[in-house]
């Protein structure tokens, strides 16, 4: 266990260490491959790699210790299961105080999503708040926080007999605004997984004031599928050609046949491809890529995977894979065995997070669906996507500890 001055920096007792593992593994390789990518950014390369690699390792220091606080604290925090005092008023009164402040969080990622809209547009979209050499993207924290804000309340009400507008009051209110917050932005990307996470989240809870909601929630889905279909015939892209779109719909047409563009809006598309191909199976080496070098825009970001299959084929992708399986495994296996249905959400909302994210960055920079623009969390550089899945992962270290614990003392009586 490791201290400083009384703050410790040690994880919960029960908590998993094969999920530990993975994404101590994933956060190196990261680390690895976004100082890789800095290379291809300037010719002065060592002086971009320094700044890079301090960057990165602010970032991974602020967001580990993010993380094993909260893997330490939060089901004391916001769990009515768990007692943090003895006296049960004295008890209540503090869970109240954490519920104002965790609340106090959901307004100030309001407020930076307002921000974010005085801010200098980039590529279209107004999705930043730039302090110096350092930005923050309040859209990855409000994922985070909706997965926690709906955990938190079906956690506290259970399946009591309330109307839909009191159960999901708070939650409705934080979507409705966000919603409209990123659409002013605009990002569409992070609208579609806010949306998708959310409405999946929906369907979990069994309280009966939840059944209208779930069958809109359905019948969103299908008609969302239809539309999906529809927009990738020829006949829908012909359709979507004439609502004049832009940017958006040149994404769908490249991811139709980014060749049709080369030189315009497909130009992206193309030379992540050809990083892709370029890697095959052993790939060229690490620190080798050829495309980082001002053909791949973005390539500590969006386009970090492309790099690493080129620089270290099969191998690079196999790292990703494996430990994206493993956690992604024993999320959904805890929320299976928690009591708690708030608690299921969270992990299940975790696990949402993180596969929306892979399969829409890997989808996307290789052709099979319109890029997004969303990071490949813990790979993709960029200090607000790493904050916020750390974050959250420290809140499910914290649930599976408590699930562990459970499962433990189940065993002990099942013996006895």
């Amino acid at each position: 266990m490791s201290k400083f001055k009384g703050f410790s920096l040690s994880m919960p007792k029960n908590y998993d260490k094969m999920v530990h593992a993975c994404m101590l593994i994933l956060l190196v390789f990261g680390s690895i491959m976004i100082a890789s990518t800095s290379v291809g950014e300037s010719s002065d390369s060592i002086q971009v790699v320094i700044t890079a690699i301090i960057k990165q390792a602010v970032f991974l220091i602020v967001s580990y210790v993010l993380m094993t606080y909260m893997a330490r604290n939060f089901v004391k925090f916001l769990s009515r299961e768990v007692r943090v005092k003895e006296d049960k008023k004295e008890n209540l009164k503090r869970k109240n105080r954490y519920r104002v402040m965790f609340k106090w969080i959901g307004f100030i990622i309001i407020g930076l999503l307002v921000l974010t809209l005085i801010s200098p547009e980039v590529k279209g979209a107004r999705s930043w708040i730039y302090l110096g050499p350092v930005s923050i993207q309040p859209s990855e924290f409000a994922k985070v926080y909706m997965i926690i804000l709906l955990g938190v309340i079906v956690n506290d009400y259970g399946s009591k007999e309330i109307t839909f507008f009191r159960y999901m009051k708070e939650p409705l209110l934080f979507f409705c605004i966000t919603l409209v917050l990123l659409f002013m932005q605009p990002d569409f990307g992070t609208m579609m997984i806010f949306m998708a996470i959310t409405a999946i989240l929906l369907l979990i809870p069994t309280n009966s004031a939840l059944s209208t909601i779930k069958k809109l929630i359905l019948f969103g889905f299908g008609i969302a599928a239809i539309v999906f279909v529809f927009i990738s015939t020829d006949f829908g892209i012909s359709i979507l050609e004439k609502l004049n779109l832009g940017y958006k719909f040149g994404r769908v047409t490249n991811a139709a046949d980014p060749f049709n563009d080369i030189f315009g809006e497909g130009y992206n598309l193309v030379y992540s491809i050809y990083a892709i191909a370029t890697g095959g199976i052993s790939g060229l080496g690490l620190g080798a890529s050829k495309q980082k070098f001002g053909y791949l825009p973005e390539a500590q970001s969006d386009f970090i995977f492309s790099v690493t299959i080129e620089e270290l084929g099969l191998f690079g992708l196999a790292i990703i894979v494996v430990c994206y399986c493993i956690i992604l495994y024993k999320l959904f296996y805890y929320a299976m065995k928690t009591k708690s249905e708030g608690f299921k959400m969270i992990l299940i909302g975790c696990g949402l997070y993180m596969s929306i994210h892979f399969i829409l960055n890997i989808g996307g920079v290789s052709g099979l669906i319109p890029l997004t623009g969303v990071p490949l969390l813990f790979i993709s550089s960029g200090g607000s996507s790493l904050i916020s899945i750390m974050f959250l992962f420290g809140i499910c270290q914290s649930i599976i500890a408590l699930t562990r614990g459970q499962m433990t003392r189940m065993e002990n009586n099942r013996i006895k």
